[in-house]
């Protein structure tokens, strides 16, 4: 993202204004990435305040919808996992540990602030920094509402190749919103729930679970937990590891592409897994 739209977006945190607004100007536009991330990026380490009770409760809500399909030693990723704090209430609630937990965000300062010990990757959902059907199940907690229509198909897919098992969506209902909620989800551009119905349903996954959450961040805008079997496929399960974001290629231990002679920079030990990051370095790689 340019400079000047960072000040523009620091000016609006600032001054207390709603920095997405500030960024898309007059005209109505879509969140795009780079919005998401530069807005997400400034709020880290000041996010909204909630009872103990009511995070704990939420968890409890979604660690159930986990435990249903959970294996001893699954994978897991959480994608757009801010701060990590829900996950690592999840974490406690698991009726297995996990082999290896995974969480991704767009922001990097989000990451950073987070305690809880995971293997973390700044990464697109779109682009996901890991091979295909290397997953057991992958969770997405409040992330779908802020992608633009365009990309959910891309979005979607991209979590099947990666799963080989299950997406669990946590997403805001528009239909069971109040007038309130209904007018912030359009104010704000959030994704309605049956945008996110048709994209799964014609990329051939298969809702296995639909229910509502009674704990909510808004009352407003109620959330329902989606569980999403993912289409069945010819792939091989692959070991979780770490490769060029969208493919299989693979990244040795300074993030570099053998097969693409690309290296990708880390910033405190957190990988900066985005494609228009990636740097051309010949033949080897080189620790940034």
């Amino acid at each position: 993202m340019s400079w000047w739209k960072t000040q523009i977006a620091r000016d609006a945190y600032s001054k207390g204004n709603n920095i997405t607004h500030a960024l898309k100007g007059k005209t109505p536009a879509p969140n795009t990435p780079e919005i998401i991330a530069l807005a997400h990026d400034l709020q880290a380490g000041n996010m909204p305040t909630y009872s103990t009770k009511m995070l704990d409760d939420r968890a409890e809500e979604i660690a159930m919808a986990i435990n249903e399909y959970l294996m001893e030693d699954s994978t897991l990723l959480d994608v757009g996992t801010g701060e990590m704090l829900m996950l690592d209430l999840i974490m406690y609630k698991l009726q297995y540990p996990c082999r290896e937990v995974f969480a991704s965000d767009l922001s990097w300062s989000r990451l950073h602030n987070a305690t809880m010990e995971a293997t973390k990757l700044v990464c697109d959902s779109a682009e996901i920094p890991l091979p295909t059907k290397s997953i057991d199940i992958i969770m997405c907690d409040n992330v779908m509402m802020y992608e633009q229509e365009t990309r959910v198909t891309d979005v979607i897919q991209e979590l099947f190749r990666v799963s080989k098992g299950y997406v669990i969506f946590v997403e805001p209902s528009y239909e069971h919103s109040t007038a309130e909620g209904r007018e912030r989800m359009l104010e704000h551009s959030y994704l309605h729930e049956h945008i996110l119905k048709i994209n799964i349903e014609s990329l051939n996954g298969e809702i296995v679970h639909l229910v509502a959450v009674e704990n909510n961040y808004k009352d407003t805008m109620p959330n329902q937990i989606w569980v999403v079997k993912v289409p069945e496929t010819d792939d091989i399960s692959n070991w979780p590891e770490v490769t060029v974001p969208g493919t299989d290629y693979p990244l040795d231990g300074n993030l570099f592409s053998e097969d693409l002679l690309v290296s990708f920079p880390i910033i405190d030990g957190i990988p900066i897994l985005l494609n228009d990051k990636a740097i051309v370095t010949a033949s080897r790689g080189i620790s940034l």
